[in-house]
């Protein structure tokens, strides 16, 4: 009888736990949110020409340094490509594009912060150019890709 006692006492200490975990990580994922809402919640009052950054670099599209590598433009690419905002076939002039704009921001050396806020927003700008890709099916696949990630 005493094993018996021991070995329910000791599910129940599981159970407690798994429990305990559960509700902790509904918490943690109930005060999560998308970049989007929360990068203009952090900076729309203080910093609104780094909102863009903030997004690009919760998507992995820049970094915190305000960086534009290959493998940012890369991922940049990617989700544009997945989202089917560009089609599959162009996948190759996309990311020529993508360089192309990568290269003239990364040009810039920019120096206050809101300089190289600036310099990410003249980079979106470029990519978005209306001919190449525009604003609209841009923005349905970013907007898409947004909603995939919890910050």
């Amino acid at each position: 009888i005493r094993n018996d006692y021991i070995r329910s006492e000791g599910y129940s200490l599981i159970v407690f736990f798994l429990i305990l975990i559960t509700i902790f990580l509904l918490v943690i994922q109930s005060r999560a949110e998308h970049p989007e809402k929360k990068c203009i919640q952090e900076l729309g009052k203080t910093q609104s020409s780094c909102i863009l950054h903030c997004e690009y670099n919760h998507y992995g599209f820049t970094d915190e340094n305000y960086r534009i590598t290959k493998k940012h433009m890369e991922k940049f690419r990617d989700v544009l490509i997945e989202y089917r905002s560009v089609p599959l076939s162009d996948k190759s002039k996309l990311f020529g594009h993508i360089r192309a704009c990568g290269d003239r921001a990364n040009a810039k050396k920019p120096k206050s912060t809101e300089d190289k806020c600036q310099k990410i927003n003249d980079y979106h700008r470029c990519i978005v150019d209306e001919k190449f890709l525009t604003f609209n099916r841009y923005y349905l696949a970013v907007n898409k890709y947004d909603k995939t990630i919890n910050v």
